[in-house]
């Protein structure tokens, strides 16, 4: 049975699209999407994991792989 996965890259050092300084990237997601609608979950469960900032300052600040397969872990059912 195929899944939707996803994928998440964790920079050291920003990037900035648009080399544009006042957009600056640590964090990148890829999600693989199995059909047109499935993907729409992990999108929103994405959304309210990135919608807390301290969310989004333990996946940027965090070395513990432990520390980041919690926090997903916490958004990803329902």
């Amino acid at each position: 049975m195929n899944h939707v996965g996803m994928s998440l890259l964790k920079l050291k050092e920003p990037v900035y699209f648009l080399n544009n300084e006042q957009y600056p990237v640590k964090l990148l997601f890829c999600i693989a999407a199995i059909d047109h609608t499935t993907h729409l979950k992990a999108l929103s469960q994405l959304t309210r994991l990135l919608s807390k900032k301290d969310n989004q300052e333990l996946l940027k600040e965090t070395e513990s792989l432990a520390q980041v397969r919690s926090v997903i872990k916490a958004y990803s059912t329902n």
